[in-house]
């Protein structure tokens, strides 16, 4: 599938920006919490992972979704509403996969998430590999961040676009490869948690 790749940060949201929350400011501030602390303590994406395969012929989608309790949901043979190289994506969109996803039995350890919901805040989407083409099938290992400004407080604005936004970071895909190595580190946790042979 050829998408447009914008050069902006991309994005996915549930909800609204407004929180209780403290926000993220530095990254020293939240080390000493434990993964059960951290996740009481700041805002984060409500849906934290997303693996995608795209049948080109069909223009529908499988998929699994990891929120930010560790829960991963399955859906299967949905229509693409989003472009998945594009780094943004409706609220809309994402309710919608959820709303047609199914709880799997699979649980994701606190620990593991957190450490690798940390690794995702570190990914340079700018270090995108696209002279390689990985497999026949289109796929996507994809992770997704709340958006901050310059001085760490949140904000619904950050990539210029309507308010309810994730920002998205794309670790690996048929087309390309992000080379940082904690890109390289999650596309292998999701790859085994998942079940999936594409890292």
């Amino acid at each position: 599938m050829k998408y447009f790749l914008l050069t902006c940060l991309s994005v996915f949201i549930l909800a609204s920006c407004s929180t209780d929350k403290e926000p993220f400011i530095y990254e020293n501030k939240y080390e000493k919490l434990s993964p059960e602390e951290y996740l009481k303590t700041y805002t984060t994406p409500e849906i934290m992972f997303h693996y995608m395969e795209v049948n080109e012929n069909s223009k529908t989608a499988d998929g699994l979704l990891i929120d930010n309790k560790g829960r991963v949901f399955q859906y299967s043979n949905q229509s693409i509403d989003i472009e998945p190289e594009s780094l943004v994506a409706s609220i809309s969109t994402l309710v919608r996969l959820l709303t047609h996803s199914v709880k799997t039995d699979k649980t994701v350890d606190v620990a593991q998430l957190v450490e690798n919901y940390k690794m995702t805040r570190k990914v340079d989407v700018n270090l995108l590999d696209t002279s390689v083409s990985t497999q026949d099938k289109d796929f996507y290992f994809s992770g997704y961040d709340v958006a901050y400004d310059a001085e760490g407080n949140e904000t619904c604005s950050a990539v210029g676009v309507s308010s309810n936004v994730y920002v998205q970071k794309i670790f690996k895909s048929t087309n390309f490869i992000n080379k940082s190595s904690y890109a390289s580190k999650i596309v292998k946790w999701m790859a085994t948690m998942l079940d999936k042979s594409d890292a």
